[in-house]
């Protein structure tokens, strides 16, 4: 069960690194990013959402939920929120496998 959750974390955790990514370049291009720099920041930010859905419809992620599921109903429904805030934190915070 335990290398089933910290697998979770682990992607879960990439997703939200992903994310957060995009959300500096939507940021970088509101504050500082020329106006001849769209297209590029656009193709860009297409790359990133591409990317991030991949990791968010990858089969693995199923697996690994049905893997879980007794484990999370075990669980009083204050501890079930746990794994979302452990995934939650950038990779550089995290335990590596």
């Amino acid at each position: 069960m335990e290398p089933a959750l910290a697998e979770l974390k682990e992607r879960l955790g990439k997703a939200m690194d992903l994310r957060r990514a995009g959300a500096v370049l939507i940021w970088d291009m509101t504050v500082f990013m020329p106006s001849g720099g769209a297209p590029t920041r656009a193709a860009q930010l297409a790359t990133m959402q591409e990317i991030i859905h991949e990791h968010s419809v990858d089969e693995r992620l199923g697996e690994l939920f049905e893997t879980l599921e007794p484990y999370a109903a075990s669980l009083p429904l204050r501890s079930a929120t746990g794994p979302r805030r452990a995934a939650s934190r950038p990779s550089s915070q995290r335990s590596s496998r």
